[in-house]
């Protein structure tokens, strides 16, 4: 199986023209990071299995000195073990492991889980720098999936249910099921306040679905071809846009193919990358433009590669996309599996490979997004395009502060200058994006 198992606004504004002195910022390219692991001397691998919807934070599992550990990475702070409790179990198990799978806004809240290695139990956990790790499995087993952006909501599935695991959401109110006891349902993704749900509905085969309190759990069926069988690992922050697998063949090995669901258009299938048979998304950013995930061939470790998909340019290779950017530093190793993306759709994190399958966690920075020139004109994301846009990015492109990371180049010239702010004004005002 394919799913994964550890088991419009625009008002009437002022518009002032300002104007620079001097000349143009050039842009930077884009940039590829492995990361370390925990133990001396950077021996071992990692994942890194979600990044925080800012871009800011990294975090998933690496290699310690006591085991497999759920990690958190900043740049300029590096990387933080979170952890691994050995007495949450209440039996004699002498082998543990934990990894992240989500945090909040800026990193600064994270949940994941932590397993029993031995008959593979699994402790919820939510994680802070003041608090340390916490168990938060309600009253025995949970998985924590993912997280709302305030920490607020965490999401997962429930394994103290009886015969059948169920998917979850843990407010400050307490746990509540998506849904009757006797089906089983996996949680895998929130949007940012943690109201719509996104995940898998029962097993061999299984059905994605979209969860609010008001609708409930509601399959959405499969794409064309085969039988069906799908499920979601992620939802758009804004709610609208999930992404995980259909099946659209009976062929073994070549059953599976990443989608992406809306309300308007359903579930449809995005593509597999050339030569590879297989596919699955992984993580959707904050509006659904962008996809990331992986592709492969069946039985064939090596074939695998993370991809990126856009509206504008469908299915691309990711690593190649960020060569064509410019970005180095890969080291002999490969991106095999896209597992996190931004708000902003241009910060990815994942998985990497060399040729002797040692895996590291990894982080890339886009330059830009592929095959669009779509504009966000909302740059310092406060929810209004006006005036202060406009000086948010006068400051940006004179060498400021950039605290929502907006590329400057807003005409998509090359360089950060005068006409970056033009094509803004022009655009606050109503004109067409750049």
């Amino acid at each position: 199986m394919l799913n994964r198992v550890c088991v419009s606004r625009l008002g009437g504004v002022a518009v002032a023209l300002s104007l620079l002195a001097g000349g143009s910022v050039s842009l930077g390219q884009a940039t590829f990071q492995l990361l370390p692991t925990l133990n001396p001397g950077n021996v071992g691998g990692g994942a890194g299995l979600s990044v925080s919807p800012d871009g800011s934070t990294v975090v998933g599992y690496t290699d310690s000195p006591i085991g497999s550990q759920a990690f958190r990475w900043r740049q300029g702070e590096g990387m933080i073990g979170l952890g691994i409790p050995t007495d949450w179990f209440g039996e004699d198990y002498t082998s543990f492991s934990s990894a992240a799978y989500a945090c909040s806004e800026n990193g600064d809240f994270i949940v994941g889980v932590v397993t029993e290695n031995e008959n593979g139990n699994l402790k919820g956990f939510k994680w802070t720098s003041a608090t340390g790790i916490e168990d938060v499995s309600v009253p025995d087993f949970l998985g924590c999936r993912d997280v709302s952006t305030d920490g607020s909501v965490i999401v997962g599935e429930d394994y103290s249910t009886g015969a059948f695991i169920n998917g979850y959401y843990l407010t400050g109110d307490g746990i509540m099921q998506t849904g009757s006891p006797n089906t089983q349902r996996l949680v895998w993704g929130c949007s940012a306040d943690g109201t719509v749900l996104a995940g898998s509905q029962g097993a061999f085969p299984s059905e994605g679905f979209i969860y609010t309190d008001l609708t409930g759990p509601v399959g959405v069926g499969d794409i064309p071809g085969g039988a069906a069988n799908s499920g979601f690992n992620a939802i758009s922050l804004d709610g609208t846009v999930a992404a995980g697998f259909g099946s659209d063949s009976d062929v073994q090995g070549r059953q599976f193919q990443a989608v992406r669901w809306d309300a308007t258009s359903g579930i449809e299938g995005i593509g597999r990358l050339p030569g590879r048979n297989l596919s699955s998304a992984f993580a959707v950013n904050g509006d659904g433009g962008v996809i990331v995930g992986n592709s492969f061939n069946s039985g064939d470790s090596r074939s695998q590669k993370g991809f990126i998909w856009t509206t504008g340019a469908g299915i691309l290779d990711l690593e190649q996309v960020l060569l064509d950017q410019g970005a180095t530093g890969f080291g002999g190793f490969h991106i095999i599996a896209c597992e996190a993306i931004s708000r902003d759709g241009l910060t990815v994190a994942g998985i990497a490979m060399d040729n002797n399958f040692n895996q590291k966690a990894f982080v890339a920075h886009l330059s830009s997004i592929p095959g669009t020139n779509a504009c966000d004109p909302d740059v310092n994301q406060d929810g209004n395009v006006d005036q202060g846009d406009i000086d948010y990015l006068i400051n940006v492109v004179a060498g400021g502060n950039n605290p929502t990371n907006i590329d400057p180049d807003f005409d998509h010239d090359g360089n950060a200058d005068q006409g970056d702010i033009d094509a803004l004004i022009n655009v606050v005002a109503g004109g067409d994006c750049p």
